[in-house]
């Protein structure tokens, strides 16, 4: 999918275009709620450790890599893509990558179970990649609660996408 708009943007856009219903999973308050949870003093250390990265970086993408790491389907290589640029060990860093990742999964899973039992029709629910791996992940939480998910493979959405093409 090539845009230069942010990609949820633009799925958004399209299916509008499309004449499709739209909505959210999450409100924009409930996302700012993760940098609104954390003192100043936190947010500067999260502010500094970042910037510190980004002069380290030496003209790598960290966007590339992850990129490369979501299109391997090798979702620990994202993760840590991901948390690079995070110290572990510090409880700023823990505490931000649980608002991050933790706390916005388990609120996006409830809801994505929600609407998929709702649901009378095929529904298509897009989220940031690192949302969908791990223990904890999008993907896991669903499947504990019965929902038959899998990640799809370039093949398949280039598939689907040769499919849509031949009906329009």
């Amino acid at each position: 999918l090539k845009t230069t708009m942010p990609l949820d943007m633009e799925l958004y856009r399209r299916a509008g275009e499309a004449g499709k219903e739209r909505g959210g999973i999450e409100t924009v308050e409930e996302q700012i709620a993760m940098f609104t949870a954390l003192s100043m003093e936190e947010q500067i250390t999260l502010l500094d450790t970042t910037l510190e990265y980004l002069e380290n970086a030496e003209g790598e993408s960290m966007t590339e890599k992850m990129v490369v790491s979501y299109l391997s389907g090798d979702g620990a290589e994202l993760m840590d893509v991901m948390t690079s640029y995070m110290d572990t060990a510090d409880p700023v860093h823990r505490k931000f990558e649980a608002l991050l990742f933790n706390e916005r999964n388990d609120r996006m899973s409830a809801r994505i179970d929600a609407m998929l039992r709702d649901a009378d029709q095929v529904t298509f629910i897009a989220v940031g990649a690192a949302h969908f791996f791990g223990e904890d992940g999008i993907l896991a939480q669903l499947r504990t609660v019965g929902h038959d998910v899998r990640r799809l493979s370039a093949a398949d959405v280039e598939r689907v996408e040769n499919a849509v093409m031949a009906v329009n």
